[in-house]
């Protein structure tokens, strides 16, 4: 063969060869790629079950403070019952018969 041939066959042979590497540098990348997007659906989920039981940690926190919030109501009704037992107990007069 002659020297440019040669040359032409040696230069072919690299530019083959740096597409080879280059094409598994490629799918090299496609696979991180895939792992990537992965990890960030799984993020995903996560943060949508985080957001999901927040939101009902806060339905709960708000059901507790209705419960508290009557609670109060009854209590302040009950204490007003007791002042007038109180007071009509304080009227009521017993004879001590001997």
């Amino acid at each position: 063969m002659s020297e440019s041939m040669t040359f032409i066959t040696e230069s072919l042979t690299k530019a083959v060869d740096s597409i080879v590497r280059e094409t598994e540098s490629i799918n090299s990348i496609n696979q991180q790629k895939e792992v990537v997007i992965q990890m960030i659906q799984e993020i995903s989920a996560v943060s949508q079950q985080t957001t999901a039981s927040a939101q009902e940690i806060a339905s709960i926190a708000e059901e507790q403070s209705a419960s508290s919030n009557e609670l109060t109501r009854h209590t302040d009704h009950l204490s007003k019952l007791i002042i007038e037992l109180d007071t009509a107990v304080e009227n009521f007069q017993v004879e001590i018969r001997s």
